[in-house]
């Protein structure tokens, strides 16, 4: 997260990052064991990478991935709640994106909404748009306009509220 050194200089004083979702505990524990480490472990007369033999055993008990047959139809929120002042009164901003999922892709909502955000990046890039040289953060850099409507060209919703709209409530049953 490198929002608050980004945006010290606009005067932010307090950022909370918060990020979870179902068996978030469990992948902080996975992680605190090691089982995400690249650095092998001597087991008896055999060296094991801990994220090898992690992966290959969520491969044999069918943990890793969809199972067969089924299709993941999960939604990623982005919900971004900012306090602050402006021209020396109170405000009160949400930024809000929604990520469908791509079943005809085979790719969960996070899936898609991690690499669609890549792809725009690198596509802005090599249009030009983005002229920072070095390694950036995203604030800093991309231009949120252009950004926005990227994402809105590949079924993103996204609203700053206000003065937008807030983003109506999903009608799963009717997007089936």
């Amino acid at each position: 997260a490198t929002l608050p050194e980004s945006l010290r200089a606009k005067g932010l004083r307090h950022c909370e990052w918060k990020e979870g979702g179902p068996g978030i505990d469990l992948m902080r524990t996975m992680a605190l064991l090691g089982l995400g480490s690249d650095r092998p472990v001597q087991v008896g007369d055999r060296s094991v990478v801990p994220r090898e033999f992690l992966t290959a055993l969520l491969k044999r008990e069918g943990l890793l991935g969809a199972p067969p047959g089924v299709t993941i139809e999960d939604w990623e929120v982005c919900d971004i709640e900012v306090h602050g002042t402006l021209s020396g009164r109170s405000v009160e901003r949400h930024a809000v994106a929604r990520f469908p999922p791509r079943p005809d892709w085979q790719l969960s909502a996070t899936e898609y909404a991690v690499g669609v955000a890549g792809s725009i990046g690198a596509e802005m890039i090599a249009r030009g748009e983005i002229t920072g040289v070095g390694v950036l953060p995203p604030e800093v850099c991309v231009p949120a306009p252009r950004f926005r409507h990227e994402l809105a060209r590949r079924g993103i919703e996204t609203t700053i509220s206000p003065p937008e709209r807030e983003l109506a409530p999903l009608d799963l049953v009717r997007q089936r």
